[in-house]
């Protein structure tokens, strides 16, 4: 292993780019944002000014910086490499940090941080230091995904209230992604990381079409069923019309109904299996699902109008809902008509001439 000297010349251990050979101790610092110049977030910030105070109390301590490319970063430099930077200007020597990881979320931090470990037995204790806001879901995370080894987990300071938009809307958005992460979690820490499971990720992959596809068509199905009963008056001209288009409109809404249910049923089949593919690529860190940003979860969500990223099953529930009150208004102005178009119970008119007919031939005579 080579060595090198701090600043004030003490020998230190050098740690290369990709090990963490003679370090029985490691830091994970986690990245948040950077601007489109490089400037680090003020979250970012107070994380490297605490893990600097870390590192330099500790010799024996490695860092490793968090973070690639992303929605948070649109720069041409890699998030955890600005961090790594900062780290350096703030005097952690070189020797003490690893190469950032090519991670894109917290999740993917922690898979990265699993196969690195993987790779160095000799790692005794790792700590992950992070700002207050996110915490939770940086332990539940870390927990579940690095199971063999001790965890300590170190708090950053938050930014100042009403000080940085950005903290403001980070911390708004951790309460959701908490919420989809225990919902949605799949532990795949305990596969074997020394070979990649070819035969069932593609089993995974059909499974995510074909459901997804399944989806799409009970949707489609719905559809046909709405405009074809909307497109055209049925029994027209049937004495009982209205009777039979309450009935057709009543089987609508039980048809668009079921499909309903089928396309939430395969909707989530589809979604859980995209949940594995995704988790399955970050584990091993191969390109794939979980290397694009997820862009069927909300509708238009490439669209530079807040109001028209939507939630798309949401979306379609709202649809489906509205559907099926416009049959019912159907159905209620058919009754209304049929209502107002019943006859009167009215006396029969009788002609005079029935009324009596001896009546001429008795005033004949009395005349």
């Amino acid at each position: 292993m080579r060595s090198g000297k701090n600043r004030e010349g003490d020998d230190v251990p050098s740690v290369p780019a990709n090990s963490l050979a003679g370090y029985s101790k490691l830091l994970i610092v986690l990245g948040n944002r950077n601007d489109a110049g490089g400037k680090l977030s003020q979250t970012a910030e107070l994380r490297c000014q605490k893990a600097a105070v870390l590192l330099l109390a500790d010799k024996g301590l490695a860092g490793l910086c968090t973070g690639a490319f992303g929605e948070f970063n649109q720069s041409n430099t890699p998030h955890g490499e600005l961090m790594r930077r900062r780290l350096l200007a703030l005097g952690v020597p070189k020797v003490q940090l690893l190469a950032p990881t090519q991670s894109r979320y917290t999740v993917s931090d922690a898979y990265a941080v699993l196969r690195l470990l993987k790779r160095t037995p000799d790692i005794m204790e790792v700590s992950v230091l992070t700002s207050k806001f996110h915490m939770a879901r940086t332990s539940f995370i870390f927990v579940r995904v690095l199971q063999e080894w001790p965890l300590r987990f170190i708090e950053a300071p938050d930014p100042e209230e009403n000080m940085c938009m950005e903290y403001e809307q980070d911390k708004k958005e951790e309460l959701d992604k908490f919420r989809r992460q225990q919902e949605g979690w799949v532990d795949v820490s305990r596969f074997h990381l020394e070979k990649f499971p070819t035969a069932g990720y593609a089993n995974l992959g059909q499974e995510h079409r074909h459901y997804d596809n399944l989806s799409i068509a009970a949707l489609g199905a719905a559809g046909v069923v709405f405009w074809t009963v909307l497109a055209k008056d049925l029994f027209v001209n049937h004495p009982y019309a209205n009777w039979f288009q309450c009935g057709v409109y009543i089987l609508a809404i039980l048809a668009i109904l079921l499909f309903w249910g089928l396309y939430k049923r395969f909707a989530d089949t589809a979604a859980s299996a995209r949940r594995v593919l995704k988790a399955v690529e970050e584990l091993y860190g191969v390109p794939g699902l979980g290397s694009t940003p997820d862009q069927t979860t909300y509708l238009l969500k490439w669209s530079k109008w807040e109001f028209l990223k939507v939630n798309t099953k949401r979306f379609v529930c709202v649809v489906i809902i509205l559907i099926i009150l416009t049959l019912f208004g159907k159905i209620t102005m058919l009754f209304l008509f049929w209502s107002g178009q019943q006859p009167t119970h009215t006396q029969r008119p009788v002609a005079a001439a029935s009324v009596c007919p001896f009546a001429s031939s008795r005033q004949g005579t009395t005349q």
